[in-house]
């Protein structure tokens, strides 16, 4: 279970002046959900999916994930956290062009002390999952957007985390690939994944059980 109270986030610009990115926001997400957050460009969404995942522990207010308060956790900590509880997929993949589907999906596995066969059989697993199995062997650079976005989803799931951030995950894909990629998603959470989305697409958020709207950094509805 995530839990938020009372969260704001200011940056300070360049001109000395302070920017409010979240303002506030108090929310629940329960385990075994499916969330989406959504808004419009600047409402501070992805922000907000940062701090969720563990990418930013500098906020005012209390952020808990299973009752630990993400503010108080050690750099190493989080990077546990990170490499194990959860996992982050983002709009432009972040695979690394030079190499196999096989090993961007394994990268994850190389900070879990998993035998050689272990590490093979997840990365199969995983890739079976998103229907991407039979390009283990291909580039990443010769994949199509749509591809490299199941990639990015089996390299998430690797690693078997309880939650699963994803920030704009169908931006730059097609209806056809953002519904194959909801449909992913989707059946995830019914095995129990956690998933929180941000989206500024109301078609991809529908996909989602709940919706949260920000505006201006607080919660519209």
């Amino acid at each position: 279970m995530i839990k938020v109270t009372q969260l704001t986030k200011t940056y300070e610009t360049t001109s000395k002046r302070s920017f409010t990115a979240i303002n506030n926001i108090s929310l629940e997400i329960n385990a075994g959900e499916m969330l989406a957050i959504t808004g419009v460009s600047g409402s501070g969404k992805s922000t907000l999916l940062h701090i969720l995942a563990c990418l930013d522990k500098a906020y005012e207010g209390s952020v808990s994930i299973d009752n630990m308060e993400i503010s108080k956790q050690s750099d190493r900590k989080l990077a546990y956290i990170r490499n194990n509880d959860s996992s982050i997929v983002m709009q432009d993949f972040m695979l690394i062009d030079d190499y196999s589907v096989f090993e961007n999906v394994m990268f994850p596995l190389m900070l879990q002390k998993l035998s050689k066969k272990e590490r093979k059989n997840r990365v199969c697993e995983a890739l079976n999952q998103v229907g991407m199995l039979a390009n283990i062997k291909q580039g990443a650079d010769t994949l199509s957007g749509g591809e490299k976005q199941r990639v990015a989803i089996a390299r998430a799931i690797v690693t078997k985390p309880k939650y699963i951030f994803a920030d704009e995950p169908t931006g730059s894909l097609d209806k056809k690939n953002t519904d194959g990629i909801m449909q992913i998603l989707e059946t995830l959470n019914q095995s129990g994944i956690t998933i929180v989305v941000v989206s500024h697409e109301q078609s991809v958020a529908n996909h989602c059980k709940r919706k949260i709207e920000l505006l201006d950094g607080k919660i519209l509805s």
